[in-house]
């Protein structure tokens, strides 16, 4: 498991709005040796300042109010161009061509086996 220092662009910025959902994620994430910051609403991570230099966002498509789609591109109007994974178990295409219209990637739940780690670091290019 890499170092502190070491995960310094290893983070994760999860959005997810069920409180044990989060601490699973965040549980998993860490083990594998990413730096994980949870937030229950897009509006809490844009409070979040300052930002990692280098993050993929981790967002559950369906939440309170917005879906991970819609918090992706509020995300992007502030400036904030990390790679993001759209978590969610809606296999319409009309959803998956939302998602990648928006520039995410569509993970599929129930999350099985190491899948949510290994598109972690596909998206950040950590292989």
């Amino acid at each position: 498991m890499p170092t502190r220092a070491g995960l310094a662009d290893r983070n994760v910025l999860a959005v997810v709005d069920d409180p044990a959902l989060r601490a699973s994620l965040q549980f998993a994430l860490e083990v594998e040796g990413f730096s994980v910051d949870t937030f229950a609403t897009g509006e809490e991570l844009l409070a979040k300042a300052p930002l990692p230099r280098r993050a993929c966002l981790l967002l559950d498509h369906v939440v309170p109010r917005v879906d991970g789609i819609e918090i992706a591109a509020a995300l992007r109007r502030h400036g904030v161009d990390f790679p993001a994974i759209l978590m969610t178990a809606d296999t319409r295409e009309i959803m998956r061509r939302r998602a990648n219209a928006a520039g995410l990637t569509v993970l599929e739940k129930p999350l099985l086996g190491n899948a949510l780690a290994e598109a972690v670091r596909l998206a950040l290019g950590d292989r």
